[in-house]
């Protein structure tokens, strides 16, 4: 399941930053994301197995 403190991590963050209205949108998406599919995301067991959960390990690999 999704850290329990993420969603507030993020808000918190996103107060402290002072983003534009886009920027918070975007972050308040974000949230609503991981509140509504927190039953799928299991970060802490793809950390555990060694799986990469940011697109930047994907998107460095060279094209064949």
């Amino acid at each position: 399941m999704t850290s329990p403190g993420a969603v507030g991590d993020i808000h918190a963050e996103a107060d402290r930053t002072g983003l534009s209205p886009d920027q918070r949108a975007a972050a308040d998406r974000a949230c609503h994301y991981l509140e509504n599919n927190a039953v799928f995301v299991h970060y802490d067991k793809a950390l555990d197995a060694g799986w990469p959960i940011a697109s930047g390990t994907v998107e460095e690999q060279p094209a064949i």
